[in-house]
Order: C-alpha cells, then structure tokens, then sequence
C-alpha cells in the first residue's frame, strides 16, 4: 500500500505539468471509440423480441402429457451422421449402441440453424429466426442473446403455463457472464458467483452431481431441464494456438470420447429414476474439426463437409412408449422445441407453423460482409446472401 502510494505520488508530479497533453490524448482515443460506441448504443436503446412473436396460439397451449423433459445440450457435438467421415473418422458405435438400448430415436439430418452456442441458443428458445438481427440491429447483437436464452422467452413460458418447474443445470457461467435476469425457477449457479470480468470459464461445476441432486429433489413437481455441458466443445477459438488441423480434430475426439463417458452415465440415472421423462441430446452447433480455428468460419467455404462440420449438431430423443410419428423428421433447431410441444399437446396444427430449415454464417472477409445462407431447406450447401 505504502509503495503504490509513493508511485501515485511520484507519476501526480511528472503529470501534472501535462494535463493539458493528457487530455487531448484522452478526447483522441474518445473519438477512437466512438464510431463503434454510436452503434452499439442505438442497438442497445432499440433492441427489441419482436421477433419471437409466434405466429400462431402456441404459446396458450395446454398439454396433454405430462412427462418430465430433460434437454441435455454437449456444446459441439457434432450429428451422429458425420463423424465416419474423413474429417472426424471416429467409430462411436458404443455409445450410440447404448442409445438405441434406451429407446434413442436418432435424427441424422439434424443441424443448427446459427454458428455458435449464443446465436443457435436464442433461436432454439425463440422458436424463429433472428438472422443475426435486422435493418434496425445490424449483425450480430450478441449482447442480448444470453437474456434471449434464459430469460424471458416462449419456450420457457410455454412450460411455465401449464405449470412445469424450469431448472437450468450449467458447468459453468458461460451464459450469465451479463447476468442476465434469469427466468428460470432454479439455476445452479448464483449470479453471486458470477465474475465481472470472467468469460465464463473460470469456475466449474460437478455438474452430474448437481443435476441428479435436483432430480431427486423435485420428485413432486412437472419439471422442465435444460443441462448444459461444456463438452466435446469445438475446436480452438482463435488463431495462432500453433495445433494443425489434425492436431485439433485428435483433441475434438479425446474430449467427445469425455463427453460420451458423461453423458452415459447421467442418461443411465436419469432412465433409472425416471422411467416416463422424456431426454433430449440436442447440440448447439458442430465441432469445427478440419478448420484451424473458429475465426475460420467468417471466410466463405464452399466444401460440404467443413460447412457440415460447421452446422451439423447431434440429436437423439428417447420418447418412452409414446412415440410421436411426425410427417416430417425434426431437422433444425428452430423447430425442436415447436415439434415438441405438438407432441405434448397433440395438436399437430402447430407443425403448420415450422421455420425454413436453413443455416446462416456471417461473413466477414472475402466477400462482401453480411449473412449467409449456408445450408437450404433440402441440406444442399449454398452460398447466398441473406436480405431482409
């Protein structure tokens, strides 16, 4: 204390016969800022959900079962369907053995409809498109997603309508670093907890134990869980980690091989305590393997495996004894939740009312800057720009 007092003191005197040099450097590095600050602002200020207005009366929906759904969420884990290909080249036949043993239903066209955890999340509970946002946000209002994600959203009132409990399990704080207000009844992680100037990854749970500690805790209630782990994981965020591309697909699959050991494991409990629930293995987005980095996936790529490397997301959904026999195979993201809710409600009428199962990229550099679409209705790759 003493110390930092005496260098307060000694840099107080060399500066103060340059206050006014100091202060023209602090107006420049102001009008620095202040072309990025505007925006952002007007975004903040005019941000609106508009644009999870359903289109129809989904959100009075009353349903008819009642079972207990689990939504387990590995981040990364990219669809059954592409990991025999030459990027992932890994045999993963055990556990989806195990799978197809508990009454799994595989989903292999299944996809997200965004490129990363926050952007294919707000979308899942919003149960439309964002588009990244619109002519009034310009791209990418990532501010706000984590508020779309467990706060306030059609998803989590649909349940608390028909008076289900909401619980959201995480590993770590990765989705309340801007403490959000969150309106889920329970989270396991306090925003007490929550660092200001964390990313998120500073603090881990023993999130199996925490999640089997609150299923038999709520053995009275309808319950609705979202549970999120942190693996596989994708491939390094940024460039320069110094791992080839192969380098990080073998640690892609290390940490899948992790995943796979976890998730067995809470399914097996889950299938023992509860034998009528209905669980979900639904990934955010894919894995990323044959990129060196995410940063890679602002440039345009046309071959179909990385875009499907990008995109394509694991879904298995055990429906017990009352399987729905859907029209049409569940195939993005943006409709998991409305399909579902069809089923619990047997109304099919809301199948009327589907997004395009289309995915969207935001490029950056190498074409003109703007959204994409990557994937079409069909699962072709295209490359067209998006214009709203």
């Amino acid at each position: 204390m003493l110390i930092a007092l005496v260098l307060g003191i000694i840099i107080g005197s060399i500066l103060v016969n340059h206050v006014k040099k100091v202060i023209i450097v602090q107006l420049i590095l102001i009008c620095m800022v202040l072309p990025k600050l505007v925006p952002d602002l007007y975004r903040e200020v005019m941000y609106s959900k508009d644009w999870m207005k359903q289109p129809d009366a989904i959100e009075t929906t009353v349903f008819k079962k009642r079972p207990n759904v689990y939504v387990i969420q590995p981040d990364g884990y990219v669809n059954f369907s592409e990991l025999t290909n030459k990027l992932y080249n890994f045999n993963n036949e055990i556990f989806e053995n195990f799978l197809r043993e508990n009454g799994f239903v595989f989903y292999p066209e299944y996809r997200s409809n965004y490129s990363s955890t926050l952007s294919s999340n707000s979308s899942l509970f919003g149960m439309k498109h964002h588009y990244y946002g619109n002519k009034v946000l310009g791209i990418n209002p990532s501010h706000n997603t984590r508020d779309e994600i467990v706060g306030d959203n059609p998803v989590l009132r649909i349940f608390k309508n028909n008076d289900y409990k909401t619980l959201l399990m995480l590993q770590t704080p990765y989705l309340l670093v801007n403490r959000p207000k969150i309106h889920f009844d329970y989270c396991n992680i306090s925003l007490n907890e929550v660092s200001y100037i964390e990313r998120g990854f500073y603090l881990e749970k023993d999130l199996s134990k925490d999640v089997k500690t609150a299923i038999r805790e709520n053995k009275s209630t309808s319950n609705f869980f979202f549970i999120e782990s942190m693996l596989p994981s994708h491939i390094v965020t940024h460039n320069g980690s110094g791992n080839t591309v192969e380098e990080e697909g073998k640690l892609y699959i290390e940490r899948l091989q992790e995943a796979n050991k976890w998730l067995t494991d809470l399914i097996d409990y889950i299938s023992k305590e509860d034998r009528n629930g209905i669980i979900l293995i639904v990934s955010d987005h894919g894995g990323y393997v044959g990129l060196s980095s995410m940063e890679q996936n602002q440039l345009k790529q046309t071959n179909r495996d990385i875009v499907y490397s990008m995109f394509s997301s694991a879904l298995a959904i055990k429906w017990n004894s009352d399987k729905p026999e859907f029209k049409n195979e569940i195939r993005s993201s943006v409709n998991l939740f409305r399909t579902v809710f069809a089923h619990l409600s047997e109304e099919q009428s809301y199948l009327n009312h589907l997004q395009e199962d289309k995915s969207y990229m935001i490029i950056r550099s190498g074409s003109p800057k703007g959204v994409y679409e990557y994937i079409d209705e069909s699962g072709t790759t295209i490359f067209k720009k998006y214009i709203n």
